[in-house]
């Protein structure tokens, strides 16, 4: 489908726009850097695991922000794997790429938290392996691989593990489900909460009340009525109503897509909502489930950027672009 305007040299664009690109990003993401720790000192609320993996940088903020950018760029890098390796966009684009960093670059509250982007890190990895077993009910290795490395995830932020309900109906969905490919993804995950509960036990000698993690599912409701400022609350809102224009528009067209295309993009979406849900009904893990709904915001805006044309596409985009930029002076300067 053919664009015109700044969409059109941002579906494919050469590498100095790639380069100047990314390099505005950055420039963004240390102007709105903060030295502020509070975040950090919250992680422990995230999880046991997500508090000792902050705890060694607390006197160091702008090293935790460093690796939080490093994470973010990788994850960025996986992004556009996944894109093109999936085909979740008919043709090859660098706009969910685009998306996500603008997206992330005015995440002023993640910038800190590095464990939230080492979990996404891990739940992309999930999702390559996961799209790869698509009608294959014998893909036990990867299943097995799949629920390992959800579980890696989940032991940073333990909503993750909530996942897994939605990967096994996926898996309805994409015609691989079997009784050993579930077993094996559960397999996968029991590993890794063996390992986890075995090392708090041995460092703790023994005396440690396992039933205590559970307290980290524990609903904590976030009230974002309350809990955020006016510009914040507009932002939010804002992207809430884009994000269900965009899956609108995704759905006005799917059957051009590929039956594996559109189970992907079903999962995508259904993704989307959940964290969503998430970050409303665990008020201690907002601000770390925001790359993964980026993530998933970022993928389905790309799709109607690229695939769709006309003035209003346009406009969404400059919309978007002027959300993200008010948004950041809003984080700046208020």
């Amino acid at each position: 489908m053919k664009q015109q305007g700044i969409i059109r040299h941002l579906t494919a664009p050469g590498v100095p726009v790639i380069f100047l690109f990314t390099s505005l990003c950055t420039a963004l993401w240390f102007l709105l850097f903060r030295p502020d720790t509070s975040l950090m000192l919250s992680a422990k609320e995230i999880s046991p695991l997500a508090g000792l993996l902050t705890a060694p940088l607390l006197e160091s903020p702008l090293v935790a922000s460093l690796i939080s950018l490093a994470l973010c760029l990788l994850n960025s890098f996986l992004l556009s794997l996944l894109n093109t390796s999936y085909g979740l966009i008919r043709i090859r684009s660098f706009l969910p790429v685009f998306c996500f960093l603008l997206l992330m670059s005015v995440a002023q509250q993640t910038q800190l938290l590095y464990v939230a982007h080492l979990a996404l890190t891990l739940l992309i990895l999930t999702l390559f392996i996961f799209l790869s077993t698509f009608r294959d009910p014998r893909s036990v290795e990867q299943n097995y691989l799949a629920g390992f490395l959800l579980a890696c995830s989940g032991i940073i932020l333990p909503c993750y593990f909530l996942l897994s309900i939605i990967f096994w109906m996926a898996s309805f969905n994409n015609q691989s489900f079997s009784l050993r490919n579930f077993l094996a993804s559960l397999c996968g995950l029991l590993t890794v909460c063996a390992l986890y509960c075995g090392v708090i036990f041995l460092l703790n000698n023994g005396n440690t009340d396992l039933t205590a993690q559970l307290e980290f599912f524990r609903f904590r409701p976030f009230y974002i009525a309350e809990e955020t400022l006016f510009y914040e609350k507009l932002y939010y809102f804002f992207m809430i109503a884009l994000s269900i224009l965009s899956i609108v528009q995704l759905y006005a067209d799917f059957s051009k897509n590929s039956s594996q295309t559109r189970k992907s993009l079903n999962l995508i979406v259904v993704l989307l909502l959940a964290s969503i849900a998430l970050r409303l009904l665990y008020g201690s893990c907002f601000a770390s489930l925001t790359p993964l709904s980026n993530l998933s915001i970022a993928i389905l805006l790309a799709y109607g950027f690229t695939l769709k044309s006309g003035k209003f596409q346009q406009v969404l985009f400059v919309l978007f672009c002027i959300a993200n930029l008010l948004f950041a002076a809003g984080a700046h300067y208020l």
